[in-house]
């Protein structure tokens, strides 16, 4: 039978193959990075406002949540922002909030002139996430969550890195889900959080983690402050039911429940909590409070390691831990 291929040009048809192999993965690849992008938000930026550079950045947050996909990053420069979408909650302004994407990273602390995301400073470009969206100063009439992280699963490739996260107040008078995580609100969300200072936030008397509640949750949270933040039941500055959060060089300062000041968890959560401080926070109801500093309750154990515990109070038990039945 006669030879259709000789062993030459079966040999030119391989390498040929091989060398278009190499350069298709080339070319999905570098399409691949071409999708990654950076969206410049400023709230003062007068161009265009397509968030495409500073000059054209975007006046709101939600702009450019909006328009971000898995692999881009979000700029924010130094200023205050406030949510503009309840995305679809239908309760009104005061369901308005922001809510993060898997796959995106939002970076507070810039100045606005920065070209590569290591040269922002959020100590000195303080980025504010604000729900304080009606009369100032009146917290009746705040966003009930600054970040609502509740309709999707997130994982930790979803980032909030460099905000002062402040002025959530939920306190709804029915909904229960709008009683829990002033500042932030967490379900099936392992999120990541550095750099970032949650201050002044409440919850409601029923609800669950003024600064931030985790629900089934496993966020990894480094280099935060909770500070000021409020719930008259569980959990000032932070409240975890069910979650298992990873919390390392944090201060936990001034917050205030009826249990757990600085932090409760309730209902088999397990904490890992690294090099943070818990300093004068509170516990008190009617003589009953418990846990200034940290209550762990109903089969939870948190791994507490390197920690500081200073001038922490309770009305009943435990100024600084308490670790209740069972």
């Amino acid at each position: 039978m006669k030879r259709l291929w000789s062993r030459k040009a079966c040999s030119n048809i391989i390498r040929v193959s091989f060398v278009l192999a190499i350069l298709l993965g080339i070319v999905c690849f570098t399409v691949l990075e071409a999708r990654a992008a950076v969206h410049y938000v400023k709230h003062d930026a007068s161009g265009s406002n397509t968030g495409s550079s500073w000059t054209d950045a975007f006046n709101l947050l939600q702009s450019a949540l909006d328009g971000a996909g898995s692999g881009d990053e979000i700029w924010v420069a130094a200023g205050t922002y406030y949510p503009t979408s309840d995305d679809g909650l239908d309760i009104g302004d005061r369901g308005k909030h922001f809510k993060m994407k898997n796959g995106v990273g939002i970076y507070g602390g810039f100045a606005g002139t920065e070209t590569a995301r290591d040269q922002r400073n959020w100590n000195s470009h303080v980025t504010i996430l604000s729900g304080d969206i009606g009369t100032e100063g009146d917290d009746g009439d705040n966003c009930y969550h600054v970040i609502f992280n509740d309709t999707e699963t997130l994982d930790a490739s979803a980032v909030i890195d460099g905000f002062t996260i402040t002025g959530g107040n939920a306190n709804h008078d029915s909904d229960d889900l709008h009683k829990s995580g002033g500042g932030f609100y967490n379900s099936s969300a392992s999120i990541t959080v550095s750099n970032c200072v949650i201050r002044e936030n409440s919850a409601d008397n029923t609800g669950y983690g003024g600064g931030m509640c985790n629900y089934y949750s496993d966020p990894t949270i480094t280099d935060c402050v909770f500070e000021n933040n409020t719930n008259d039941y569980m959990g000032g500055g932070m409240l975890n039911s069910y979650s298992n959060p990873t919390v390392t060089n944090c201060r936990f300062e001034n917050n205030a429940a009826a249990y757990g000041g600085g932090m409760e968890s309730y209902s088999y959560s397990n904490p890992i909590i690294t090099n943070c401080a818990f300093i004068r926070n509170t516990a008190f109801y009617d003589s009953t409070g418990s846990g200034g500093g940290m209550e762990f309750y109903h089969f939870s154990s948190p791994v507490i390691m390197n920690c500081k515990f200073i001038g922490n109070q309770s009305d009943n038990a435990g100024g600084g831990i308490e670790s209740g039945y069972p």
